[in-house]
């Protein structure tokens, strides 16, 4: 777990996440693993199943492959990315597997000003002004999408991807955020991220405890 650099947010105090995520396509790449397993097992008992449940022909080494792509993900994803959960799409296994991240900030400031900041709907880096709109779900109800395109270092193009939402009554600014060099990638999983947010709500902790 890590708080978001720069922009003043910490971890809600009130508010947490419920997410009935489909399970065919989604992966859990949590902070805290079952009991009885540590990344490296975890990993491998999870890129086993998926391979099965797939359906398709594989190997031992394709096993291997998957299972090293998870822990590496968990591994440089926690601690490094600033984000509370983590969630890897995967609808089938012959994909490169696409990070989904979840933070879940205490609100401050401005609601408008906030989001906006959150998604990087102003990002002055990108290769051109990032495309925001309103994104609505029954749950979370209005908040904004961000799409935005930035080169890396050695001047490969890649897209993110931002959506997120204030929920007033439990202090809680919510982001989900995913990107890609492989912008078609990014592109075919907007409709299982969309999905992802509309059977996320956002919950009192207390709930948590209950």
């Amino acid at each position: 777990m890590s708080d978001q650099p720069g922009l003043g947010s910490l971890t809600s105090k009130k508010g947490w996440v419920r997410i009935g995520y489909d399970k065919t396509a989604w992966i859990p790449c949590l902070p805290v693993f079952p009991a009885g397993y540590d990344r490296e097992s975890y990993s491998s008992e999870v890129a086993q199943v998926w391979w099965e449940a797939s359906g398709l022909p594989h190997e031992a080494v394709d096993v291997q492959r998957l299972a090293a792509m998870i822990a590496e993900i968990h591994k440089s994803t926690y601690g490094e990315i600033p984000c509370h959960l983590a969630f890897i799409h995967l609808p089938d296994p012959r994909l490169m597997p696409l990070v989904l991240y979840v933070g879940i900030w205490e609100s401050t400031g401005d609601r408008d000003e906030q989001l906006r900041m959150l998604c990087h709907a102003d990002d002055a880096g990108a290769v051109e002004r990032p495309m925001a709109e309103e994104f609505s779900t029954g749950k979370l109800g209005t908040g904004i999408r961000v799409i935005r395109y930035r080169h890396l270092g050695d001047g490969a193009l890649y897209a993110g991807l931002s959506y997120a939402w204030r929920s007033e009554q439990y202090e809680t600014d919510l982001l989900l955020s995913a990107s890609s060099e492989d912008l078609a990638r990014l592109q075919r999983a907007i409709p299982d991220i969309e999905a992802f947010a509309a059977a996320t709500s956002i919950i009192p902790q207390t709930e948590l405890r209950g």
